[in-house]
């Protein structure tokens, strides 16, 4: 185990600190590198051929965004009172000619980065790029290539369209290559932006399409995370927004599959008005802001086929301070079809397609109560609420967020 530049420990308990990093390393089997101390950028530290798979990376000052292509620890580093040194803040991911206006990512991950782990690291805005990034982190689509294994975890991610978001790589001919699995996202604090959306929906973190080549398990765990969005009102067009805001979603479309998401304990204050088809009104049931969605759609089978959602788990999350409550977007209600597995029919359900969402589990919400549109108390933003724990411990599945009434 290798530390390189012990100058970045200069604070009080500096002797501590690096023997506490000494020993993490140590176990891990790791080399650590600093920024800016050995590589002045984390896309430096990435490239770097002395960068061995594994090692870790502490950020320590700002830095632009980087396409991870190698399997890493990111971490960021605190000063003594618990602010960040560093901010990871925007750069440009993928190839290919389309989208070029919004492939615009803190941390990118190729198939190659599978089993990373990013964790304490803030994104956003910084003194080098002060406009924050389309997406906190981000793997599949343009990247050509998607990561598996990847934990993202006590990390804060400012003003981001989509905070972190997985899908299926694909090449410019639209075939898909690879697709994110085993996600493990806790922990985390996601506020996003109240601009105009460039990417078709504001969502804290999305598990989108894991699956397009048949295979199992595809499993993707969101606990204890905290997402947020300020009751503001947003026009655009149709072709820039197909869902309005989400704090988490569990999607499959375009003929895919998603399996056996878990969405647990996490705290979705996600709110906004939404004239998408700019006539002046605010339709809320086509125009509002959800905590959670499960959603399975295509265009049909005469372009991808059916799009199945199989066996998301909902349980345990606060969804005070969100205009709507979890919702399901299919053909078919689960409820009348036998997949409502708690029997309990605690979602709105929208038809959507003719994708199907199966075997759901859906529980034990904190319901976001007389907060939606219309309704009183509905107007002002629901913030997080003073005192609720940051960074801290994971939840156990199934139980309630700490110090909720």
């Amino acid at each position: 185990m290798i530390i390189h530049k012990y100058s970045l420990l200069l604070a009080s308990g500096c002797l501590t600190s690096l023997l506490i990093l000494a020993t993490l390393g140590a176990a891990q089997g790791g080399e650590t590198f600093i920024v800016p101390d050995d590589f002045a950028t984390l896309q430096n530290a990435n490239d770097s051929a002395i960068v061995p798979p594994g090692s870790r990376i502490l950020i320590a000052t700002d830095t632009p965004g980087a396409t991870i292509t190698k399997r890493l620890i990111i971490e960021g580093m605190d000063d003594a009172q618990g602010m960040p040194l560093g901010v990871v803040g925007s750069a440009f991911f993928g190839s290919g000619e389309n989208n070029q206006d919004i492939r615009f990512a803190g941390i990118a991950l190729t198939s190659r980065a599978s089993g990373t782990i990013i964790r304490n690291v803030t994104i956003g805005g910084n003194s080098l790029i002060a406009t924050p990034p389309v997406f906190g982190v981000i793997t599949g689509g343009a990247l050509q290539s998607a990561a598996s294994n990847i934990t993202v975890e006590r990390c804060t991610i400012l003003d981001t369209f989509q905070g972190v978001s997985g899908t299926c790589g694909t090449t410019d001919d639209m075939i898909t290559t690879t697709c994110p699995r085993g996600w493990l996202v806790q922990n985390n604090e996601i506020t996003l932006n109240t601009g105009s959306t460039p990417i078709y929906a504001y969502i804290g973190i999305s598990a989108f399409n894991t699956d397009v080549l048949g295979f199992f398990p595809q499993q993707w765990v969101i606990r204890g995370n905290m997402i947020s969005r300020e009751n503001t009102q947003t026009v655009g067009g149709p072709e820039r927004a197909f869902t309005g805001a989400t704090g988490i979603n569990s999607f499959a479309s375009y003929g895919a599959r998603i399996h056996n998401v878990i969405i647990a304990n996490n705290r979705c204050a996600v709110r906004g008005f939404f004239d998408f088809d700019k006539n002046g009104r605010f339709d809320p049931s086509e125009e509002s802001a959800t905590a959670i969605e499960v959603t399975a759609g295509s265009y049909g089978d005469d372009c991808c086929g059916l799009a199945f959602n199989t066996e998301t788990q909902v349980i345990g999350n606060d969804e005070r301070g969100s205009d709507f409550q979890t919702s399901v977007f299919a053909s078919r209600d689960p409820a009348a079809t036998g997949h409502d597995l708690s029997k309990l029919h605690q979602y709105d359900y929208l038809p959507f397609d003719v994708g199907r969402v199966n075997l759901v589990m859906i529980k034990d919400n904190i319901l976001p109560g007389p907060f939606a549109p219309g309704k009183a108390n509905g107007s002002g933003n629901r913030s997080l609420r003073a005192g609720y724990p940051s960074r801290g411990p994971v939840v156990p599945t199934g139980g309630r967020l700490p110090n909720a009434p």
